[in-house]
């Protein structure tokens, strides 16, 4: 089992009481989303799973580099698409903006 952040819903504590992760049933419940779920290899939603944000990240930061590891992914699977990276550039202008607040 992985260690995680507490809260999720789909973990157990161990015998140091650190939450962990039941590997069958993250996979079981991947098993019912979208296709690409169901094919081989790590998924960004595994990435996402394993990766505590630093501190100094808000929510839309964690939201916005999310989405370009999501655009990234894609095309590193399906081959390259324009729009695919139109989206991960827009994503990254924001967040640039963003940090100049």
């Amino acid at each position: 089992m992985k260690k995680i952040p507490k809260g999720n819903a789909i973990a157990a504590l161990n015998a140091e009481g650190d939450v962990e992760i039941k590997e069958a049933e993250w996979e079981r419940l991947k098993q019912h989303g979208s296709e690409h779920y169901r094919t081989a290899g790590v998924q960004p939603i595994d990435l996402y799973r394993d990766t505590v944000p630093h501190e100094s990240l808000s929510v839309f930061a964690v939201k916005a580099l999310s989405d370009c590891i999501k655009y990234a992914h894609r095309q590193l699977t399906r081959g390259y698409l324009e729009t695919d990276t139109e989206k991960m550039i827009h994503y990254l202008q924001l967040l640039k903006a963003a940090g100049k607040e």
